[in-house]
């Protein structure tokens, strides 16, 4: 049987990049995941489409890639290694 996990006390960490909607109001995309998560989310605007400038772009897919690293790096600091004796 497996047990629930605990709901994390840690606060996310997240990041926000601006776009634009369909009628070319300023919006923002965020994306985060939780400090013990094992998942991105990726929050976009209401309307579904966010348009984004290259820069702005090229922004969020270097949040995305961090906050996935950031994940594989905790997945893997999790494995402790045998005692020496």
């Amino acid at each position: 049987m497996t047990t629930a996990k605990r709901p994390s006390t840690r606060r996310p960490t997240r990041r926000n990049v601006g776009c634009t909607d369909g009628l070319q109001r300023p919006r923002t995309v965020s994306l985060y995941t939780e400090r013990e998560g094992e998942r991105v989310v990726l929050l976009a605007p209401p309307g579904e489409a966010a348009l984004m400038t290259p820069a702005a772009a090229r922004e969020l897919a270097s949040h995305l890639d961090e906050q996935a690293r950031t994940i594989e790096t905790r997945r893997h600091a999790r494995v402790l290694p045998f005692p020496c004796r």
